[in-house]
């Protein structure tokens, strides 16, 4: 079973905890993942009748294991270093982006993330060429807990497949029809603010690596 997580990968517990995974490979019987929400009476966060909070920063979700949950925080000698593994015996579902695109093509409606999260999957695909099977959602989307600003998480899977899809973007950035637009120095800034605490570069490099 735990062959089959790969990156993009969400994990629910039996506890209703939800973990991205990291990575494509696991040890025996337990899964690298990181906590990324949580069931919270003040989260901000809601799904059916039940709030979540949100631990983003890498620093942050190692605080928050180390006080909720110590066993999963474990020291692993391939990696030699301690980590985030998650029993399999404790994961009640496995949600995955290519699983999301299907489910969103199927829905009978969308709210507006959802709607703009699937037309650009269906832009890139058809731009690039690629098959639906390649290209899947992840994120707070793929478990139901986005609000109206969140992000839109994409992934394409086979490198032949990404090589596709960015000479794809790079072809729609120069077409002043298209929706896509390049980012600007200030959202690049602002970008850089929310991404600062898990990046070691400077704002030059960031914007340097971001530009391509």
């Amino acid at each position: 079973m735990e062959n089959k997580f790969r990156e993009g990968d969400f994990i629910e517990t039996k506890e209703s905890l939800i973990f991205d995974v990291k990575g494509l490979i696991h040890p025996p019987r337990r899964i690298i993942a990181f906590i990324r929400y949580f069931p919270s009476e003040n989260g901000d966060r809601k799904r059916l009748e039940k709030h979540y909070g949100k631990v983003y920063s890498l620093s942050r979700r190692y605080a928050w294991l180390k006080e909720n949950l110590p066993n999963y925080l474990v020291y692993d000698p391939i990696f030699d270093e301690v980590l985030c593994e998650v029993p399999v015996e404790d994961i009640k579902k496995r949600y995955t982006p290519v699983e999301t695109v299907k489910r969103l093509l199927k829905a009978e409606s969308l709210d507006f993330l959802e709607f703009k999260a699937l037309e650009l999957v269906s832009l890139l695909r058809s731009s690039a060429n690629i098959p639906w099977n390649v290209i899947g959602i992840s994120g707070s989307i793929m478990v139901n807990l986005h609000t109206v600003s969140s992000d839109i998480d994409l992934i394409v899977y086979g490198s032949r497949n990404c090589r596709r899809v960015y000479s794809a973007i790079k072809g729609l950035l120069k077409d002043s029809s298209c929706p896509l637009k390049p980012y600007s120095l200030d959202e690049l800034r602002r970008l850089f603010d929310f991404r600062s605490k898990d990046t070691l570069m400077n704002f030059e490099d960031f914007v340097r690596v971001e530009s391509r």
